[in-house]
């Protein structure tokens, strides 16, 4: 794949094949034709990872990338440079994306903006019946501004998030690309989405949805809410702005506040109570690397 193409959409996957298999059917199924897939996987052993990546490289338009495990923000790297699109779009192994995803990113492209994205929403059939999935929604929805029309702005726009993005290429070179150095697999797109606006440019969110095929449970809604917290503090602390012992107790303990008005947003008790629940556990992934201790 070496001839230019209008887009390519990077894929790094980890040993997750039946998830992956509905992505790469997803992102085949587009509205345009000109565009490319790059798949890296990053260092799977499992023989089932193998058949799947073994099937879809079979396809025109998808190639695979193979490389020892170094983390997703690694993986992201070597497929952009890997591929010759002037956008890049990169969404991750456990998403399914709409047959518009690729037209819509790139045509919202214009001077000045750096990166289109959308929103991550849990797979409606785990909306129906997922409290996390359900708590993982109303979150965003807490968060974030999620306006009904195209917006340009900076870095109060819910855009960067990996599942959902599109960059402009000569940007990323520009930057370099993904830092490589955060030691998981969280606040690396947004010290991009930083860099990125310091640098002078715009993004623009777009209302348009990847879908998100997780495993909404207890034991990974804990882990994600953590490692949120630790990238946190990795991400501060890289900025040379990082947030004193203090200042992080003051927000854990001050996350039982936000119940009441989590209970009015949502009238629903469960999703407060898993709203504030995850306010804590990203608090408390920040102190823990904060204070560079295991609890």
């Amino acid at each position: 794949m070496t001839s230019t193409m209008l887009a390519s959409v990077v894929v790094p996957t980890y040993e997750r094949p039946s998830k992956l298999e509905r992505m790469l059917e997803s992102v085949c199924d587009q509205t345009i034709e000109e565009y490319e897939i790059i798949v890296v996987d990053d260092g799977s052993k499992s023989p089932q990872q193998h058949d799947v990546l073994e099937h879809f490289a079979e396809r025109e338009r998808i190639e695979v990338l193979q490389q020892e495990n170094s983390g997703p923000a690694a993986a992201r790297n070597r497929g952009w440079r890997r591929a010759s699109g002037e956008f890049i779009l990169f969404t991750d192994d456990d998403c399914v994306v709409p047959p518009e995803w690729i037209e819509t990113l790139v045509e919202e492209f214009e001077e000045g903006i750096a990166a289109v994205g959308g929103s991550l929403v849990p797979l409606d059939e785990l909306l129906e019946t997922n409290s996390f999935a359900r708590a993982h929604r109303f979150r965003d929805q807490m968060s974030y501004d999620e306006p009904d029309e195209p917006v340009r702005g900076h870095d109060d726009l819910a855009v960067g998030g990996t599942a959902n993005v599109a960059y402009r290429r000569d940007v990323l070179a520009e930057m370099d690309g993904f830092d490589e150095s955060f030691p998981l697999a969280a606040g690396e797109d947004a010290d991009l989405q930083r860099r990125v606006v310091e640098a002078g440019y715009d993004m623009k969110f777009v209302p348009i949805a990847v879908r998100h095929n997780d495993d909404y449970a207890w034991r990974s809604f804990v882990k994600r809410a953590i490692r949120s917290g630790e990238g946190t503090h990795h991400f501060h602390r890289k900025h040379g702005e990082p947030r004193s012992v203090p200042r992080i107790l003051f927000g854990l303990v001050g996350s039982v506040a936000y119940f009441p008005l989590a209970l009015r947003h949502s009238c629903e008790l469960d999703l407060a109570s898993l709203y504030v629940l995850e306010r804590i556990l990203c608090r408390y992934g920040e102190l823990k690397s904060t204070l560079g201790s295991e609890f």
